[in-house]
């Protein structure tokens, strides 16, 4: 039994099948993760390596050479950058995608213990980073200091009280604090009384160590109990520490209190931060894989709320990621909305009839609420992408029942009964709806080849969009002869009641029919006037092509997220402290000048744990960095690019500022759509000046071309640096060896760590060192004394040269060279137009021996995703000529159909220029999709003229029927597609960056072929048949 008959013998089956799938649809929905992307794992590992103490060169020498060297066998790796800074070596590896990151860190761990023998001592275990969207914070929040609490126990109190609390809420993965002052007890010695008494901080060091001990002594039975001896010797505080018995004198006891100082404080390595105007540190909050963002955003903020008071503190929240996420949906569900209504008053206006519009419109909803079901099955979530691809098929779901209804509609007028004309009119165009429901299920089966990001952020589209067109189909041949058989009455059945609605019918019937007539005449005059048609058609083609450098190019269109971040870097070595002066003065100026700002924080200074340079944030004393969070995109005039480049330019006034980076990407899409600004160009070679030199010859030159904002030479300034050249053979002589002076100075300056002092919860470092007033100075290091073997101590001045040379502060990698980078923003004007100015620059620019330039960042990914979407727009293309030659049995017809297919590129560029979008992969994808979907039209007029010539109609006769009988349904097919994805195109507000492209390209691409091909494939099928019927007569 067919689906038509079987709908139409058995609706109460058949509508409980349809109502089960509704339930399931909407059951789905409410288990279903909630995100603002299909979660992306970018192929991509960080080893983080720490080396306290150390400077650039060194890391660069020490550490990262050897981490990189270690690494470079690793299978599958596409690429290896690098960078090493004072402390921290940042080793980044990039995978081909589809790697298995799992199988790729297990790699990466295995070579890292080779290298790890040849790290010098005192560098920390490298560890290991991996990212995917699902990592980064939901929530993060800035928590004043309140005047209850000690300043250096913040930090316990955030840990223990609020990031413990919250890790158990369900859902979170972790809690972490950055910028609280890390609590340490710290010994400064005065050297005089070290010399006096002879004694060294190793020494001392010793003695600490074996003083702060809690030892097991073994187990005591008295034959009734069995006890454990243990030998409790741990320091209970800081006046502990200061009674430790150093050694004796002149018969007295020396305490450590004697010869130093002892203060419980905190580091002065941690970042420093203000959030709203007072003291505090921020709290980054992560949800667990797979679970729903919003609800977990939502159980955060009720728990914070309760945290504010339970202990009376402020916690501000100054980035909500559901926050986002959900205006996005709720704007996009919107444009849904509307898109509905749209292509419902659509069907209305061509049927003309309440039932007969309520059959298609009913079509709707159960052609995509089964997207939800699959959604939930294949753990995809809700987001903007794949909610996207569900407003797409608004428009496209209803075509396959529209020529169901209009089968039926006629079976009916030819007398038929209406249960007789619903089954037979749906079989009979069952067929032609497989194969027109193929070619567009054909354009997505590509994109579950692609690979990289955009095949990520495609893949969910073209399944959701391939399930509900596929759902279309079984609706159309199932529910529909259902509902005809059941909702259609004979037309000559007609009640009083209906008068009034006749006469609206007759009314626009006879507009209808001057349409059918104006496109006849039309039509009529094409064929008579093939080759001014055609020529006209070519015309149309080449003055669009007239656009290209009027649209320009992009890589991922980037939404305004609410967020504003401005880096400010003074001169390299600007001590911590002015940088946070200055860096104060400029939080209240911009907080003044921008009243958008609804929170705002700041951070200065370096991180000892460097994790702030795997995340490709900016660090360092000389380093700033302010951050806007502004309030909804709805509420507000200005976009964040604007209130950026106002802030932009608005700074440039100050001198003092080195380099200015006013950001409006969002850290998690600079994580995946590439880190850092749009243009990145990178110079390799051998000497490092020289390519110095180049790269600021290209900042001078880029920095005329218009909207090219932020050119800036990523070598940094050298930093001032302190080094000590040791007269090899003087310390010999003198009983002193390199490793002995090294540590001696390293105990001096940076400090010696031998013990921790153990606190209810957590450990801190007791760190021995001089007293900052003691090593302030050149003089100061050059008057330190070094013991000797035989215990004498002896000026490092008599064994040392100490000079002030500069090394630089930052030593960037690619592929285990040096590079160098100019990077630079983008304020009105597109990628590909930028680059393309800078590609004619650069050939004006000499480059020395054996250097070259590339281009990397976004440029990089753009041009490697369209390589991949071009080779899938072309085996879309393929794949529908096979599809269609199947179905016609005939090479020449789906030959004829194709030509749609060049107006539809056309249409894209005039969508794309009215709508004011640029060529990026969200309009690619766009492109791709039209393929399958334009040639509907042609198919359904290509195939009605082959019918009436089968009935013994000539050809001219044939085409010219044909066109005026399909008008109407094309049209009504087209106009229900074009008006379903307008809303998408005009849409505005939160996240409609995203979309906007998408339905830009669609819309244009439709209208336009739609309406030209009526008439060049009407006029190119008479070419080519005449011309084959000319063959068989000779």
């Amino acid at each position: 039994m067919k689906l038509p008959e079987l709908g139409v013998k058995r609706p109460v089956f058949t509508a409980m099948v349809f109502i089960a799938t509704l339930v399931f649809g909407l059951y789905s929905i409410r288990l279903i993760p909630i995100d603002l992307l299909p979660k992306i794992e970018a192929p991509v590992l960080t080893v983080l390596t720490t080396y306290p103490g150390s400077s650039a060169d060194d890391i660069e020498v020490k550490v990262t050479r050897i981490i990189e060297k270690s690494l470079a066998s690793v299978p599958n790796l596409k690429k290896i950058t690098s960078i090493s800074k004072e402390n921290i070596s940042v080793v980044t590896l990039e995978f081909d995608w589809g790697t298995n990151l799992d199988e790729a860190a297990n790699d990466c761990r295995s070579a890292l213990e080779f290298a790890k023998v040849q790290l010098p001592d005192g560098v920390d275990n490298p560890k290991i980073f991996k990212f995917s969207t699902e990592q980064f914070p939901v929530i993060v929040a800035g928590i004043n200091v309140p005047k209850n609490i000690d300043y250096k126990e913040f930090k316990d109190f955030v840990d223990d009280n609020i990031a413990d609390r919250l890790v158990r809420i369900p859902g979170v993965g972790g809690v972490q604090a950055f910028g609280a002052p890390k609590r340490e007890i710290r010994v400064d010695f005065d050297p005089y009384k070290l010399k006096a008494y002879n004694l060294s901080i190793g020494q001392i060091a010793q003695i600490i160590k074996a003083e702060n001990l809690t030892l097991p002594a073994g187990n005591i039975d008295d034959k009734k109990l069995s006890y454990i001896l243990r030998v409790k010797g741990e320091f209970a505080s800081s006046a502990d520490l200061e009674n430790v018995v150093i050694g004796a004198t002149d018969g007295k006891v020396l305490y450590l209190k004697d010869i130093a100082t002892i203060v419980d404080t905190v580091t002065k390595d941690e970042r420093r931060t203000l959030i709203n105007g007072e003291k505090g540190v921020v709290v980054l909050m992560n949800k667990l894989s797979g679970a729903n963002t919003v609800n977990v955003s939502e159980a955060l903020k009720k728990e914070i709320a309760k945290i504010e008071k339970e202990y009376g503190i402020k916690i501000s929240i100054v980035f909500d990621g559901a926050e986002f996420i959900k205006r996005s949906i709720n704007n996009l569900l919107q444009t849904f909305i509307t898109s509905l209504v749209l292509v419902s008053l659509v069907v209305l206006i061509f049927l003309r009839k309440v039932r007969a519009s309520l059959i298609i419109i009913l079509s709707i909803p159960f052609s995509l609420i089964i997207a939800f079901f699959f959604m939930y099955v294949f753990n995809y979530t809700i987001n903007i992408l794949s909610l996207s691809s569900i407003a797409i098929a608004v428009g496209m779901v209803v075509d396959n029942a529209i020529v169901v209804l209009e089968n039926v509609v006629k079976h009916i007028e030819r007398g038929e009964h209406v249960r007789e004309a619903s089954m037979y009119g749906a079989s009979e165009v069952g067929g032609a709806l497989l194969a027109s429901t193929l070619t567009t299920v054909a354009v997505f089966a590509p994109l579950f080849f692609l690979t990289g990001i955009a095949g990520i952020l495609f893949t969910q589209l073209a399944a959701i969009t391939t399930i509900t067109i596929s759902m279309s189909l079984f609706v159309a041949l199932f529910l529909t002869p259902m509902l005809t058989s059941t909702l259609l009455k004979k037309f000559e059945e007609k009640k009083d009641s209906q008068k009034f609605l006749d006469k609206v019918f007759n009314w626009s019937e006879n507009i209808f029919n001057k349409i059918d007539e104006t496109y006849y005449k039309i039509l009529k005059w094409a064929i008579g006037h093939k080759r001014t048609t055609l020529i006209a058609g070519l015309l149309f083609l080449i003055l669009t092509l007239g656009l290209i450098p009027f649209i320009g190019s992009d890589f991922i269109p980037e939404s305004d997220s609410s967020q504003v971040q401005v880096v400010l870097e003074l001169p390299v070595g600007t001590s911590v402290y002015e940088t946070e002066k200055f860096v104060r003065e400029m939080y209240d100026l911009i907080k003044e000048r921008t009243p958008e700002i609804k929170d705002i924080f700041y951070q200065v200074g370096q991180s000892s744990s460097g994790l702030g340079s795997v995340f490709g944030t900016k660090e360092g004393e000389n380093i700033g960095i302010i951050n806007l969070r502004l309030v909804n995109v709805e509420e507000r005039k200005r976009s964040n690019k604007q209130i950026a480049d106002d802030l932009r330019e608005f700074l440039k006034q100050y001198p003092k500022i080195n380099k200015i980076n006013v950001l409006t990407q969002s850290g998690g899409q600079a994580a995946i759509f590439g880190q850092g600004k749009p243009i990145s160009i990178e110079i390799l070679g051998p000497d490092l000046n020289a390519s110095r030199k180049v790269a600021e010859q290209i900042v001078g030159k880029i920095s005329k071309i218009k909207g090219v904002v932020e050119p800036q030479v990523s070598l940094q300034e050298n930093k001032p640096e302190i080094t000590i050249e040791i007269d090899k053979d003087k310390a010999a002589m003198l009983g002193l060896n390199t490793a002995l002076i090294a540590t001696s100075l390293r105990n001096y300056v940076f400090g010696n760590i031998p013990t921790q002092f153990r606190g209810t919860k957590t450990t801190y470092d007791i760190r021995l060192r001089l007293d900052e007033n003691y090593r302030m100075k050149i003089e100061d290091i050059a008057n330190l004394e070094v013991t000797n073997v035989m215990g004498k101590q002896i000026p490092l001045k008599n064994f040392a040269t100490i000079r002030t040379e500069f090394s630089p502060i930052e030593i960037d990698r690619k592929n285990q060279e040096r590079i160098v980078r100019v990077e630079a923003g983008l304020s009105g004007t597109s990628l590909g137009q930028a680059v393309l100015e800078i590609q004619n620059i650069l050939k004006e620019i000499p480059l020395p021996p054996n250097t070259r330039i590339d281009f990397g960042g976004s440029y990089e990914q753009q041009q490697e995703a369209f390589g991949d979407l071009f080779l899938l727009l072309l085996l879309s293309i393929v794949l529908v000529y096979i599809v269609m030659a199947a179905q016609f049995e005939s090479l020449i017809d789906p030959f004829i159909i194709m030509f749609s297919i060049p107006f539809a590129f056309a249409g894209v560029l005039i969508g794309l220029f009215v709508f004011g979008q640029t060529l990026n992969v969200i309009s690619f994808l766009g492109i791709i999709m039209l393929v399958g979907i334009v040639v509907n039209n042609a198919i359904v007029l290509v195939d009605f003229i082959n019918i009436l010539r089968s009935r013994g109609q000539g050809l001219i006769e044939a085409i010219l029927n044909g066109g005026r009988s399909r008008l109407r349904p094309v049209l009504m097919t087209s106009l229900t597609t074009i008006f379903g994805l307008l809303p998408l195109a005009l849409s505005t507000g939160s996240g409609s960056e995203t979309w906007k492209p998408l339905g830009a390209s669609m819309v244009g691409g439709m209208t336009f072929s739609t309406f030209i091909t009526l008439v060049i494939v009407p006029v190119i099928y008479n070419i080519f048949e005449s011309k084959l019927k000319r063959n068989k007569e000779s």
